[in-house]
C-alpha cells in the first residue's frame, strides 16, 4: 500500500529542500545572484526555491546539482 502524501507534506519537503539549498549555497560562500549564474536560473528563482514558494522542474534540479558538482540525490538528501 502507497502512503498518501498531504499538501501539509508537500509543503514541509519545499521548505526543507530551500533550506539544503541555503545551506549548500553559504557552504560555498555563494550569493543567490552567484548560484543563479552557476545554474542558469534567475535570482528571483533561486530566492523562491530557498523560501519553500518553488515546485522545483527536474531540469531546475538538474541545474542546480551541476552548480553545486553533486547528484540529485546528493542534492535532495536531507540533514539530519
Amino acid at each position: 500500500m502507497v502512503e498518501e502524501i498531504g499538501l501539509e507534506d508537500i509543503e514541509e519537503f519545499k521548505k526543507q529542500f530551500g533550506d539544503r539549498i541555503r545551506f549548500l549555497r553559504k557552504t560555498y560562500e555563494w550569493s543567490q545572484e552567484d548560484l543563479a549564474e552557476y545554474a542558469s536560473l534567475t535570482p528571483r528563482g533561486i530566492s523562491d526555491i530557498e523560501n519553500g514558494l518553488s515546485d522545483v522542474k527536474l531540469s531546475t534540479l538538474l541545474k542546480l546539482a551541476n552548480a553545486f558538482c553533486v547528484s540529485v540525490s546528493e542534492l535532495l538528501k536531507k540533514e539530519e
